[in-house]
């Protein structure tokens, strides 16, 4: 478990260094509702979102800053801040 969470995290960080060469990053904060309730150990909490958020939206969106909220029921809303997707280009 750890190899893949170390895995990942230089992934991420490999990626971000190539993005920064591109410009500014501008991050966005998206929620997602998940089945099943969020660990009680902040840092599995926070895995279980990250893993979520990188199983949607791939390693390219850097999830980051992520933090599990109980929900209604059974669920839980996983909140991370992601590369926002760049505006179409203006046309002239």
């Amino acid at each position: 478990m750890k190899k893949f969470i170390v895995l990942i995290l230089f992934f991420t960080f490999f990626l971000c260094l190539m993005n920064l060469s591109q410009g500014q990053l501008k991050f966005c904060t998206k929620h997602m509702t998940i089945p099943g309730v969020c660990p009680k150990d902040p840092k599995e909490a926070e895995f279980v979102c990250l893993k979520a958020f990188f199983d949607k939206y791939g390693a390219t969106k850097s999830p980051d800053n992520c933090l599990c909220k109980p929900s209604t029921g059974n669920q839980h809303i996983c909140q991370c801040d992601i590369i926002c997707d760049p505006p179409p280009p203006k046309r002239t």
